[in-house]
């Protein structure tokens, strides 16, 4: 299975979310594929709702987890 996580972290530090990573490396351990879409104004400009959309198109994913903290959501949802 394909699995894509996304992770926004807007208006905070970039920097490593391991649990997402340790899930990731427990997936791939298993035969599954992963990939990230890490949204963070410091290392590349917001991507619009199209944009985000058209990355999860070309993932094309069976499942998608988020990671998301309480100062995220009005942009997850």
């Amino acid at each position: 299975m394909r699995v894509l996580f996304v992770y926004p972290s807007i208006d905070c530090p970039p920097g490593v979310n391991h649990g997402l990573a340790a899930m990731s490396g427990v997936l791939k351990d298993r035969g599954h594929e992963t990939g990230l879409i890490h949204v963070c104004e410091k290392l590349a400009p917001v991507p619009t709702n199209e944009e985000m959309i058209a990355q999860v198109r070309e993932f094309n994913p069976g499942i998608i987890g988020f990671s998301v903290m309480s100062q995220q959501y009005a942009w997850s949802i």
